[in-house]
């Protein structure tokens, strides 16, 4: 998009506050002028309060200065509000462009979601009568049970996660390319496999602490002694398991892992202790 030179000037503005534009004694700004947009209705209300009492101190320094007497009077009338609220009234005010009821309004969170729940089982049925191989790999995959309950959510989680970004289909497309793997190095040099490789260390590091805790349980006076070298054995599965920097070594040593059967309760050892331990 090109920017004109106002509009460039004014985005790359900085170190300057609101009071300093609208006072500038070169080239003074009314109020009613700017577009003052914030994320919620409170910090809309305390933004044009703190201008106003800005303006009163200006006002009171400056008694002969008119432009700035005149902007206590343009600040009720200045755009001072959500992002949400000037769309809305954008939209309000250029219906008869848009063709729309100018009585419109605004759904509330539950209405939208039920809206959006009616769309979403609308695509599902759809796509089920189209019935392609895509589609159909897609649902076996992430469906659970008979229901599409668990589709319904995942689309509209994503659809949510994708309206934080600035330009959600731009972000949904870059999301696309990071599954365009067609070799093991594309693969290991994804974003993701990085993440899982340390999301799978971080399990097996947490899975060492609880076996050193459950030894540490064992070796307790009355405790069940005899249970330490099962879990030391799997101990050192673990620690081995933790020692790969590749995927395909954390899928081979992590698919190595053979757990050993628990050794049941026995002799007069703490029974409290044993069912602690496991």
């Amino acid at each position: 998009m090109e920017w004109t030179t106002d509009q460039r000037k004014a985005i790359d503005l900085r170190d300057r506050n609101l009071l300093d534009i609208v006072t500038n004694s070169a080239k003074p700004v009314d109020i009613d002028r700017l577009l003052i947009v914030t994320f919620t209705r409170a910090a809309a209300s305390e933004m044009r309060t703190r201008l106003f009492e800005g303006l009163q101190k200006l006002a009171e320094k400056h008694p002969a200065n008119r432009h700035i007497r005149n902007q206590l009077q343009l600040i009720f009338k200045a755009e001072v509000c959500t992002i949400d609220s000037f769309c809305t009234s954008l939209v309000r005010t250029f219906s008869y462009e848009l063709l729309i009821d100018p009585a419109f309004r605004v759904g509330d969170d539950g209405e939208l979601r039920l809206l959006m729940s009616d769309v979403v089982k609308d695509l599902l049925e759809e796509k089920y009568r189209e019935g392609s191989d895509a589609f159909l790999n897609f649902a076996e995959t992430f469906a659970t049970g008979k229901k599409d309950d668990t589709l319904e959510e995942l689309i509209t989680g994503l659809y949510d996660f994708s309206e934080s970004a600035p330009w959600p289909e731009e972000w949904l497309d870059g999301c696309l390319e990071m599954y365009k793997i067609d070799s093991e190095e594309a693969l290991c040099a994804s974003p993701w496999c990085a993440w899982y490789l340390e999301h799978a260390k971080n399990i097996l590091k947490s899975n060492v602490a609880e076996y050193e805790e459950i030894i540490r349980l064992c070796e307790e006076p009355m405790g069940p002694d005899y249970c330490i070298p099962v879990f030391s054995e799997d101990l050192k599965l673990m620690k081995e398991a933790s020692e790969f920097t590749t995927l395909s070594e954390a899928v081979s040593k992590m698919g190595a892992i053979t757990f050993l059967k628990r050794p049941p309760k026995k002799g007069k050892k703490n029974p409290d202790l044993y069912d602690e331990a496991l």
